[in-house]
């Protein structure tokens, strides 16, 4: 089962081949009208931009808002959750920049759980499932720098980790009283449901991707959705849907 609640109104396909049972949540008009005022098709211009960590963390306190809402209809939604309970899920499978897909695996009694990032890697998650964050080599999940920098790139690239961590931690805190709300006070933090994950499935390449400390929980599965059959390897292209 794939719950996609819908963010960004303009993007209108799924890209799931597999899994049959898709349960799409509409975006809500205050969802809408945020992700419109932020950025014109912003999810699907996130990738294409300047990756410059000021715009980022403009664009994501947009995301971080209209996530905080959806996240509120999703734990006030007794139909919802009385239709995952009836499914009794083995797993579940979530993007860790948002607390809500743990606490509803709590809540819907999910004894497994998987994160998995669209990037590359999640300094704060990293730091909690115990691998070392290391700015002055190793660079950031937004940052524009290579490996390889000298002092200013190193205390730039420190900047963007720290700001980029903060501004979760901030949403979390929301989050967290979203929840307590819905769910009342016995939830954990994010950090605790962090460490209780199986296992992190990060967009990063063992061979092309920056080398960084790994330990067993994290799994790098970049380039997966490439087509192996394939014979002719030298220009390969993520396939469009």
């Amino acid at each position: 089962t794939y719950v996609l609640p819908v963010m960004d109104p303009n993007l209108k396909k799924t890209c799931v081949k597999s899994t049959k049972d898709v349960r799409i949540i509409p975006a809500s008009k205050e969802v809408e009208e945020i992700m419109a005022a932020g950025h014109e098709h912003l999810l699907k211009s996130l990738w294409a931009i300047s990756n410059d960590p000021f715009t980022l963390m403009k664009i994501f306190g947009n995301m971080t808002k209209a996530s905080l809402l959806i996240c509120e209809h999703l734990v006030n939604d007794k139909k919802f959750l009385d239709d995952m309970a009836s499914e009794k899920f083995d797993i579940l499978i979530a993007e860790p920049f948002v607390l809500c897909p743990f606490a509803l695996a709590e809540h819907l009694k999910i004894p497994v759980t998987i994160a998995t990032l669209s990037i590359m890697q999640s300094e704060i998650v990293s730091d909690i499932i115990g691998e070392p964050v290391l700015p002055s080599f190793v660079p950031g999940s937004i940052s524009v720098s290579k490996s390889n920098m000298n002092f200013f790139e190193r205390f730039k690239n420190t900047l963007s980790i720290i700001g980029f961590s903060y501004h979760f931690l901030s949403s979390w805190s929301t989050e967290t009283g979203i929840i307590e709300e819905a769910f009342g006070k016995d939830f954990r933090s994010y950090r605790e449901y962090m460490a209780d994950v199986s296992y992190v499935f990060t967009n990063a390449h063992p061979y092309l991707s920056y080398p960084r400390p790994l330990n067993r929980k994290t799994l790098e599965l970049g380039g997966i959705v490439v087509d192996q059959s394939l014979q002719d390897k030298s220009n390969l292209k993520v396939p469009h849907c």
